[in-house]
């Protein structure tokens, strides 16, 4: 795998492969990093000089926001293997809706499928993976372990539908 500054990852050749991911996204050297500019905005981070640079001012947030990319936590919390070409990733891995491959398309897988079973709430998939059941109830990936008002973080580090039963009140 290439090794790409911190906060940057792998697999691209032209900008717009990245910015596909995020728009403040630019391709150095088959790696897709942040657009960043340093402090006293004089001179870009990346010169001119570097491969598929076009130095634009534009600021990030601090790193604890959710504008950093990781290949750590790209598949909603687990990790990926690189961002995919073309909607395309290598055997035994798909594309996640974010644009990295991952071992399940949504959510975080728990690991290999085990004879073929896998724990509660997971499934195993074409790969051989476990991966989240997701119906239409599930949202999105959960966010420092927490999800919006009528959901909550479930199997796969995934924001799930709270079913609420029929509640009827006494007289």
């Amino acid at each position: 795998m290439q090794n790409c500054p911190s906060g940057c990852f792998p697999s691209c050749y032209a900008n717009s492969q990245c910015q596909q991911i995020a728009p403040r996204m630019v391709c150095i050297h088959a790696c897709c990093c942040p657009a960043t500019v340093p402090t006293n905005n004089v001179h870009p981070i990346f010169t001119p000089g570097s491969i598929n640079i076009i130095p634009i001012p534009v600021p990030i947030k601090p790193p604890n926001q959710l504008n950093i990319f990781s290949l750590l936590t790209a598949c909603d919390g687990g990790p990926a293997v690189a961002a995919c070409i073309n909607g395309l990733c290598g055997q035994g891995f798909v594309c996640n809706k974010r644009g990295f491959c991952c071992r399940c398309a949504t959510g975080n897988s728990t690991g290999p499928c085990i004879n073929g079973i896998c724990p509660t709430g997971y499934s195993c998939n074409s790969n051989y993976y476990c991966c989240p059941l997701g119906s239409g109830s599930v949202l999105g990936p959960c966010v420092n372990n927490q999800c919006p008002a009528g959901y909550a973080c479930g199997a796969g580090n995934l924001c799930y539908s709270i079913v609420r039963g029929s509640s009827k009140k006494r007289k």
